[in-house]
């Protein structure tokens, strides 16, 4: 789950919390593990990592979009 509070002027909020408690404790451990990866802090993890999927999906897709693409 995702709060979001004190929006700026820019509508670019403040701070932003996730909740890791009551099953969501696994987020916690994601964004851990994204900072070790990208050797940052925790806030910076979580938009690397965001930012890495955008690029990641659109690259997949485009690959599998090629007409030359061999199927089995």
């Amino acid at each position: 789950m995702l709060l979001v509070t004190n929006m700026a002027h820019n509508e670019t909020p403040g701070s932003v919390r996730i909740h890791t408690a009551q099953g969501n404790e696994w987020c916690y451990n994601a964004i851990e593990k994204a900072a070790r990866f990208y050797d940052c802090n925790r806030s910076n993890a979580i938009a690397f990592a965001c930012e890495a999927v955008n690029r990641l999906v659109r690259a997949t897709r485009a690959v599998l979009e090629r007409d030359n693409l061999t199927r089995s």
